[in-house]
């Protein structure tokens, strides 16, 4: 009986996602459309070869700031998404006459001098493209990549979707965790909300760090979201024993139990 029921409550899950799925796939659709993110990615295409991210980080990320409206965006990655997130602060700039602020950085020389050779005239004002290599930075036991050099403002928004977590080192090659998060709170002196793309590492990683509460990863958007997160929230830098034990409670199987073999 027991197993009939499951079997209930399984299908039943199962219906009702794919049913907040189709959901959100009309939303995202009807987000694009209404807002010409879809010209907009069509005009890049024209002109990069960038590949881009999802759908679902173009709308959360133009929604988040036409709602949200901040001063200093920090783009981790420079890509379609420049050109999108650009295209926000535009249209908030043209409503409201309050300037905002995109810092976008690049690792890669060629995409950098791809990105400032095609980012149009109108989206100018508002984006500042750094090119600054990739190095490694360590937080706690964290090991990861994060740009050498971002230019210094008191950010409202990281977008992570860079530099590429793959690091090489002594000839060996490894993937790693994104970094420049960690980094930026650390010394913020005010709340930052960041969206992640689909690094799946890296959001368990910030899972850790942040914990668990102030930690999402939303299905079936596939992106991460850390909202209003401040240095008082570096649940890992907390010296209390309470504190870690709980990080291992989310982590791992927790248990009051002899070794297996005692």
């Amino acid at each position: 009986m027991s197993q009939l029921l499951n079997a209930i409550a399984n299908r039943w899950a199962a219906v009702q996602r794919k049913k907040y799925l189709s959901k959100s796939n009309r939303f995202i659709q009807q987000y694009l459309q209404e807002n010409g993110i879809l010209d907009i990615i069509k005009h890049v295409d024209e002109v990069s070869g960038s590949t881009g991210v999802n759908y679902e980080d173009y709308v959360s990320l133009h929604s988040y700031i036409r709602k949200h409206q901040p001063r200093y965006i920090l783009e981790c990655g420079t890509g379609k998404s420049t050109w999108v997130i650009a295209h926000a602060v535009k249209k908030n700039f043209e409503e409201t006459g309050i300037k905002a602020t995109i810092v976008s950085m690049e690792d890669k020389k060629p995409w950098y001098d791809e990105a400032i050779q095609n980012l149009p005239q109108e989206y100018k004002p508002f984006v500042e493209i750094v090119f600054s290599p990739a190095v490694l930075y360590c937080y706690s036991m964290f090991r990861g990549t994060a740009y050498a050099s971002i230019p210094d403002h008191p950010y409202d928004l990281i977008f992570v979707d860079g530099p590429d977590p793959e690091f090489e080192e002594n000839g060996v090659r490894f993937d790693t965790l994104n970094m420049d998060l960690i980094r930026y709170v650390q010394q913020a002196s005010k709340p930052v909300t960041a969206i992640v793309d689909y690094r799946l590492k890296t959001v368990i990683a910030y899972s850790l760090i942040f914990g668990k509460s102030k930690t999402n990863f939303l299905k079936p958007w596939n992106v991460g979201i850390l909202e209003n997160i401040t240095k008082n929230d570096l649940n890992i830098e907390r010296k209390d024993f309470e504190t870690l034990i709980s990080q291992v409670k989310i982590s791992s199987h927790f248990a009051f139990a002899n070794p297996s073999w005692i």
